[in-house]
């Protein structure tokens, strides 16, 4: 499933809700947990049933989760646990999105080195890609 997050890309201060310890001290973790937990009104990206369910699939391919922890997830949480896979994967190409450049980053996603969940739509919105 295609979600589009353009709003969440655009607004940049990724590092809010994921930052390693170098970056951020040993609460790093607690620290992005909470910003992505109060952004997550903010930006709603799993605004109907389909996503939700679809994010939930999502992360159990990680095997972190079992389905009944996945279940009883509120979907603010789960929003907050996707902005922050989000935000990591902007992370992991570059800090700048206003300097962005997607033949770049679809050369780097085509050798590994990087997720390439996220991709520009034909209606020039971004989009991340939740599936298997």
């Amino acid at each position: 499933m295609e979600i589009d997050v353009t709003e969440f890309f655009n607004a940049g201060g990724h590092m809010d809700y994921s930052a390693s310890r170098m970056e951020m001290g040993r609460d790093a973790g607690v620290i992005t947990w909470r910003n992505a937990c109060e952004a997550s009104a903010e930006y709603c990206l799993l605004d109907t049933p389909d996503k939700l369910d679809a994010v939930r699939r999502y992360f159990r391919g990680f095997g972190a989760w079992s389905d009944e922890e996945l279940a009883a997830k509120p979907d603010r949480e789960l929003n907050a646990l996707l902005l922050q896979f989000i935000a990591g994967d902007i992370r992991e190409f570059s800090d700048d999105v206003s300097e962005w450049d997607w033949e770049a980053y679809r050369a780097e996603a085509a050798t590994g080195s990087i997720s390439g969940n996220l991709f520009e739509g034909e209606d020039n919105r971004v989009y991340f890609y939740i599936g298997g």
